[in-house]
């Protein structure tokens, strides 16, 4: 790629990927509002493990480690109970690091619970965030429930990390209007 008097000229290799890149910018463009939500997107995933799993509380994380997990959607609970402190450290700390699904144990205000978590995961395998359930540590978490539950966060991690990608990008873009105002203006 070099100036000539003005104009960009793009060798092959970037032109084709600038097209690309517009093509896919264009088809998302066009999808209506609030399909690419990933709040909606956290919401559908609780309601479908709901559907497949019960649970008395569940939630949907985003982010790639322990410390930057976010709960996006919260069913059965206002609060995640399981930021604190147990046996030295947090549940999910240790979700966050396991490859797959996981049972553990934890105790709070209401008692022994139960607590299955399971990696979300987008198509190019980033780790994107956990889906997390609990319920009373006596009706514990079956291994047709995990399978279950690793099912529905399976299916919907793909259209979840899209959406996360999509408010990125719309995000970058909204940075870089405010910056180019800024400039204008002065």
């Amino acid at each position: 790629m070099f100036d000539t008097g003005g104009q960009i000229d793009l060798d092959g290799a970037v032109a084709t990927g600038v097209a690309a890149a517009s093509s896919v910018l264009s088809t998302m463009a066009s999808i209506p509002a609030g399909v690419l939500s990933d709040h909606a997107l956290a919401s559908a995933t609780l309601q479908s493990l709901r559907h497949a799993v019960p649970s008395d509380r569940s939630v949907v994380f985003t982010g790639s480690s322990a410390t930057t997990l976010a709960p996006v959607a919260l069913r059965g609970a206002t609060r995640v109970p399981w930021l604190g402190r147990s046996g030295g450290s947090t549940l999910l700390e240790a979700a966050a690091s396991h490859p797959g699904p996981l049972i553990q144990t934890w105790s709070d205000a209401t008692g022994e619970r139960c607590v299955l978590s399971v990696p979300l995961v987008a198509r190019s395998g980033e780790a994107i965030g956990l889906l997390v359930a609990d319920r009373v540590a006596s009706d514990p978490f079956t291994a047709e429930e995990l399978g279950a539950a690793w099912l529905v966060a399976r299916r919907t991690a793909p259209a979840l990390g899209a959406a996360l990608l999509f408010a990125d990008l719309r995000a970058r873009a909204s940075l870089e209007e405010r910056q180019r105002l800024a400039r204008d203006i002065h």
